[in-house]
């Protein structure tokens, strides 16, 4: 967070904060999304992500998303990359994260660009 200029009572100005996010550290965002199971693409559901990363995502679990280590497609727009699901809540909400094999992200350049910084 980047804090106004202020002048002390010697003179000097305080220093600007660093306003980059950890790499690691989750963006909260609602994005549509469609899951495939199959390597085909022959029957998507449709999603909703929780939270994303750079490299992994939390999003609503879909009937075909069965198992831990479960390789799945997630798709975005135009955007397509295989995951593997590394988690599956045991409560009554339904969610899972899973984590990009590949090195295309899926998100929209803008907020690629927030993930980045």
């Amino acid at each position: 967070m980047a804090t106004a200029p202020t002048t002390g009572s010697n003179g000097s100005q305080a220093r600007f904060v660093s306003a980059r996010r950890p790499a690691a550290e989750p963006i909260h965002v609602a994005l549509p999304v469609k899951v495939f199971a199959d390597v085909r693409g022959l029957a998507p559901e449709w999603s909703c992500t929780y939270e994303i990363t750079a490299r992994s995502t939390r999003l609503m679990r879909t009937a075909s998303i069965q198992s831990v280590g479960q390789e799945i497609w997630i798709q975005r727009n135009n955007r397509r990359a295989k995951f593997r699901v590394t988690w599956i809540s045991e409560s009554d909400v339904s969610q899972c994260r899973a984590e990009s094999l590949e090195d295309r992200p899926i998100c929209d350049d803008d907020l690629l660009g927030r993930l980045i910084r």
